[in-house]
């Protein structure tokens, strides 16, 4: 009973919001102060069947290849359209992990759901944070483009999707009409990887090895490599005791994967400054110029991020119709009981 209490809000909250900002609120109205001409209507209602695209090409500027699932309405037309992008795989993002898809499409929205460059059928290098501005970009003007599309496209996701989202805002791509980054970091040297001042050396280590380094053991490396790393991991995972335990940590074995270890970069810049200013929303907050919902939880690793995105771009946003439409959603849940359940 209580998972269910849980979840509900969460996809009720999302569909309100979509709705309402894709259709609703035309943007010309949105330049006054919220929208004074919004009626309370009736709850969008499930119409359309549900059909798939799957490991859809996506071309980036430079050349490189995405792969995305696209699931939508059943039906000719143009729809609204939801964007997604993630380093975990089409499966296993946040959203649809959470079937977000089986609410939005029968309601007669697009979702698509694309993966990082590297990562699982992605082409490229992965770069996390620094790679997404333009890559957003382009893949926000490719949905844009496609015969299904209205020409509006929204952004959804948590965690390292949220920050996808604010990377896509920071890019303004002309079809952006709005965001809802989720549970994740405005600051990501105090509030990802130094909270406080001190490593996040447990979260960055079985970042870095366990969460990216499955797939990235099996792409661009030798063979040797990989299996290495694999040998690595089981160790880990047989005595993580002995092997967290390691000095200097840096040197933690499963880190290593090829020529990778973004653990041992992140260590090398362990002061505030360019290296992380740079791919940090909070170095473009005045640049910022489409209406966001933040959503986040008061006991989530990532709190301070939603309400200081808020804030900010509240009173600081590039446009008015950003500053006059930004809204804070925050609820009291935590990483590992918020309600997408994603870390």
């Amino acid at each position: 009973m209580q998972k269910q209490l849980i979840q509900r809000p969460w996809k009720s909250w999302f569909g309100v919001l979509a709705c309402a900002l894709l259709l609703s609120w035309p943007q010309a109205v949105w330049a006054v102060r919220g929208n004074p001409n919004a009626k309370l209507g009736q709850p969008s209602k499930a119409q359309y069947e549900i059909v798939v695209d799957y490991n859809v090409s996506i071309p980036l500027r430079d050349g490189v290849i995405v792969k995305a699932d696209i699931h939508r309405p059943k039906a000719g037309g143009q729809f609204p359209a939801l964007m997604e992008g993630t380093p975990y795989g089409k499966k296993l993002s946040s959203e649809m992990a959470k079937g977000t898809h089986e609410f939005f499409v029968p309601r007669g929205y697009v979702v698509v759901t694309w993966v990082s460059r590297r990562r699982f059928e992605s082409g490229g290098v992965f770069n996390p944070h620094l790679q997404e501005q333009n890559d957003c970009y382009d893949v926000v003007e490719w949905m844009a483009k496609q015969p299904w599309s209205n020409g509006k496209v929204a952004t959804i996701g948590i965690s390292y999707m949220g920050q996808v989202q604010l990377n896509t805002v920071i890019s303004q791509p002309p079809h952006l009409v709005c965001a809802v980054p989720g549970l994740t970091a405005a600051d990501l040297w105090r509030e990802w990887y130094y909270r406080g001042g001190a490593m996040e050396y447990v979260f960055a280590a079985s970042w870095s090895s366990l969460t990216l380094g499955s797939d990235l053991a099996k792409r661009n490396i030798s063979a040797k490599a990989a299996q290495e790393w694999t040998d690595n991991m089981a160790l880990a995972k047989a005595d993580k005791e002995t092997l967290y335990s390691v000095v200097p940590a840096v040197d933690f074995e499963p880190c290593q994967i090829g020529d990778v270890n973004l653990l041992k970069e992140w260590a090398a810049h362990p002061t505030d400054g360019p290296y992380w200013w740079k791919m940090s929303a909070k170095s473009y907050f005045k640049e910022m110029n489409v209406p966001m919902m933040h959503m986040g939880g008061w006991y989530d690793i990532f709190q301070p991020g939603s309400y200081t995105a808020f804030n900010e771009v509240q009173s600081k946003g590039a446009s008015e119709l950003a500053r006059d439409n930004q809204r804070l959603f925050m609820a009291p849940f935590g990483t590992g009981k918020n309600p997408a359940g994603y870390s």
